[in-house]
């Protein structure tokens, strides 16, 4: 008899050295796929981040930073001038109240109340400037503050697994054009808050004149609404950035994203169009009840 003990070790060894190298070879190509992988991502998440830094950077300065409102101050000392130049009527207009109310004690107290709008008046469109960019740097330190415990990384496009990049890939241009679109919201918000320190004298003027105070309320909540929805709206990206760290959306963050964004939006919109048409109507119906409009 042969003895076949050694062909059969020699060929159990190769057998060996075969499949051993088949499985190095196996994971050398599955390394060399996520390398190739995490270097496709690496440069598509920077190319992506370089694209929409631009736009989301100047999103934020528009919505947390506030106008030079220094460059009208010489037009909001005109329309203070304007204003003044009224102070004496309405003084001579209260003198004669009390004049005519004699023994009219309601009439007497209606002429106090007046002096005391009218007093007040002169404080507070005086110092509407400062009272102006104090309210500025309120709502700007809020939104800063909030802005300062959002996740950088919520803005851009992660491209940390296939279902995010398939989603991204079809909700990109959506995402796009919600960010565009909120641009151009902001944009208008922003002329509103750095012409606002020209109006903000005439609201208070007109909130301290009773029959006009209706006009007053009117414009004030226009401003106001416009500079402090900056703070509600940087909420609403906390509250997205807060739900991509549940594992439940970590999937979906481009929906979750152009949602937060639809949702400022809206927010944005409604104030500025709720107050301007509030504002509109609430003149049109004061017009009309000093007999000015619906007439022939």
């Amino acid at each position: 008899n042969v003895d076949l003990s050694g062909v059969q070790s020699a060929i159990s060894g190769i057998g060996n050295v075969f499949t051993s190298g088949m499985g190095a070879l196996g994971e050398t190509f599955n390394g060399l796929k996520q390398g190739i992988w995490d270097a496709f991502t690496a440069s598509a998440k920077n190319s992506v981040k370089t694209f929409n830094s631009g736009m989301l950077g100047f999103a934020q300065f528009l919505l947390s930073t506030n106008p030079n409102v220094d460059s009208m101050e010489n037009l909001w000392k005109s329309i203070t001038l304007v204003i003044s130049s009224f102070y004496l009527i309405i003084f001579l207009v209260i003198g004669a109240k009390f004049l005519m109310s004699g023994s009219n004690i309601e009439g007497r107290e209606q002429a106090k109340e007046w002096l005391k709008n009218i007093l007040l008046m002169i404080f507070f469109v005086q110092a509407s400037y400062l009272l102006y960019v104090l309210i500025l740097d309120v709502n700007s330190a809020l939104t800063t503050s909030i802005f300062n415990l959002i996740d950088e990384d919520f803005f851009v496009f992660s491209l940390d697994s296939l279902e995010n990049v398939g989603l991204e890939l079809i909700f990109g241009g959506t995402y796009l054009f919600v960010l565009i679109l909120t641009i151009v919201i902001l944009v208008i918000r922003y002329l509103i808050m750095s012409f606002g320190v020209v109006l903000f004298p005439i609201a208070l003027a007109l909130y301290f004149v009773v029959p006009l105070r209706s006009f007053g309320k009117a414009l004030l909540s226009f401003l106001l609404s416009n500079i402090f929805i900056s703070f509600f709206a940087s909420l609403i990206f906390l509250f997205g950035s807060s739900l991509l760290e549940l594992g439940l959306f970590s999937g979906t963050k481009i929906l979750v994203m152009v949602s937060i964004f639809l949702l400022v939006d809206f927010l944005l919109l409604y104030f500025l169009l709720y107050s301007l048409l509030t504002s509109t109507f609430n003149f049109i119906l004061k017009m009309k009840s000093f007999g000015l409009l619906g007439k022939k």
